[in-house]
């Protein structure tokens, strides 16, 4: 029998358990207050401002390389925009291998280890092709934290604060934007750049830190005793959380629902232009009239205040008004912004045109109707697909193939950002601005429709019953998870 502080803090590695908390007695406020709810809350705080420094610190640095008077050329700023990103995608694939072997706490700690190394390398240099290299390490430790923590939190958290917890950590993703972005306008315009990429250092730190002082997942040592004791009937299917128990043939064959999901949910979330918004912030206000390296800094800035506040609008509704609602809603948000941008930029292209040069007259009011569009892109993203990828992502991926989807759906969502970090600005440059916004339409569009059509609710659900659903739904079925499934009373 476990104990009482066990009944709250661990989490049965039997998927098909109950997850209900064992003991009623203590409040909400207690399960928050409890030490591993703590050390939980401390690990999203520090892996999410690792992940929101790192995709925004090249966007204020490379000013110093204008002040400079070094020209930084736009293949130049895509390849350093797009160095951390591509080592991200790196750290995704190492993490999803050393989650399962070296465990979830080890393997968290070592992405926030190799994060701190490369992120100190990053300051005493100011070589740009050294930095795009030591940029490429730092993106492989935050691929490994960004990877392993939710899925690491979430298996040690108490059931009934798991949700809030887990947005969480995009609550932190947009704090470490616009601390990057407060702290380059800060640093930058004094050429202490070096101050601007120590600073990403503090954060994965405070990971590995952190880490040290959490024991490791339940569900984790589990899957290892479970494997350990298996019998020799090789037809039963595993669901301690153990990817390896299910060969990747069978995972793509077996679970199209969920993979099909996790497609849509990462290209969706990128494809759509966040990051076009964050790594590129100076860029796009640019884009849209400003001028000077300060007033962009300061648009930069403002743009990451607005963007930390949406998050709070988001955090307490999907707990009210359900998954699905809110992702159709950000959604439908993202796609009347984007068009609205690639209007702005459509009128501006248009008055650079000599036959229609009375749209001159315009240009003030496109510019202003850009930056409104961004404001609410960022509203509808963070009230939908931002923090909701993460939680769906750890609702939908059935537990005998957790680590294998979580890592799928990761690793796609950083590949559609290392597209967008690799060919924004020479796009735009190719086929203008209006078209690569309207491209970030039709994204959203689709992703509505799928959304839409084969993505369930799951608020308020048995993570049993929906992984029963996942497992055996095709993908023309997602509906079944809405009949006859018991609610979490």
């Amino acid at each position: 029998m476990a104990s009482e502080e066990n009944q709250y803090l661990l989490i049965d590695g039997d998927d098909t358990a109950p997850e209900t908390p064992v003991s009623p007695s203590k409040s909400i406020i207690a399960v928050l207050l409890n030490p591993i709810t703590l050390f939980c809350i401390s690990l999203n705080f520090f892996g999410g401002n690792t992940f929101g420094v790192n995709m925004s610190a090249w966007s204020g640095a490379k000013e110093m390389y204008n002040s400079w008077h070094i020209e930084i050329t736009p293949l130049m700023d895509e390849i350093a925009t797009s160095s951390v990103v591509g080592g991200a995608f790196v750290g995704v694939i190492i993490s999803s291998f050393l989650a399962s072997t070296l465990g979830r706490k080890w393997t968290t700690f070592a992405g926030g280890v190799v994060a701190t190394l490369a992120s100190v390398a990053s300051a005493v240099t100011h070589y740009y092709y050294v930095i795009v290299v030591v940029r490429f390490f730092v993106g492989v430790g935050v691929g490994m934290t960004s990877n392993t923590v939710t899925m690491y939190v979430s298996e040690l958290i108490d059931p009934r604060v798991r949700g809030f917890v887990t947005s969480l950590f995009q609550v932190c993703v947009t704090i470490g934007i616009l601390l990057s972005y407060v702290v380059s306008f800060l640093t930058v315009p004094h050429t202490l750049w070096w101050v601007a990429m120590a600073f990403t250092a503090i954060f994965p730190l405070g990971v590995a830190v952190v880490t040290v002082f959490m024991p490791e997942s339940p569900k984790f040592k589990e899957g290892k005793a479970s494997k350990k004791n298996k019998t020799k009937n090789s037809t039963d299917v595993s669901v301690s959380g153990d990817s390896s128990s299910v060969s990747l043939v069978d995972t793509f064959k077996n679970y199209p629902l969920p993979i099909f999901i996790c497609t849509v949910l990462a290209v969706g979330q990128q494809l759509t232009g966040i990051n076009v918004m964050i790594m590129y912030a100076p860029d796009v206000l640019k884009m849209a009239g400003f001028s000077g390296s300060t007033a962009t800094l300061v648009g930069s800035v403002g743009i990451g205040v607005f963007n930390f506040l949406a998050t709070l609008v988001g955090l307490p509704l999907s707990d009210k008004l359900g998954r699905k609602p809110l992702l159709l809603f950000g959604y439908a948000v993202i796609v009347i912004s984007t068009l609205a941008a690639a209007v702005g930029f459509g009128v501006m292209q248009l008055s650079e045109l000599t036959i229609f040069s009375w749209f001159s007259h315009l240009v003030v009011p496109a510019g202003v109707l850009i930056i409104v569009a961004i404001l609410f892109f960022l509203l509808g993203f963070e009230v939908g697909p931002g923090p909701l990828f993460f939680v769906l992502l750890g609702e939908i991926c059935p537990m005998e193939v957790k680590g294998r989807l979580m890592a799928y759906g990761m690793g796609l969502q950083w590949i559609c950002n290392l597209i967008i970090a690799l060919f924004f600005l020479s796009v735009a440059e190719v086929i203008g601005k209006a078209l690569t916004f309207g491209i970030f339409t039709v994204v959203g569009v689709a992703a509505y429709i799928c959304l839409l059509l084969f993505t369930p609710e799951t608020r308020g659900r048995d993570l049993a019953e929906i992984h029963k659903t996942m497992r055996r739904s095709n993908v023309s079925a997602p509906a079944a998870i809405d009949e006859d499934e018991n609610l979490i009373v």
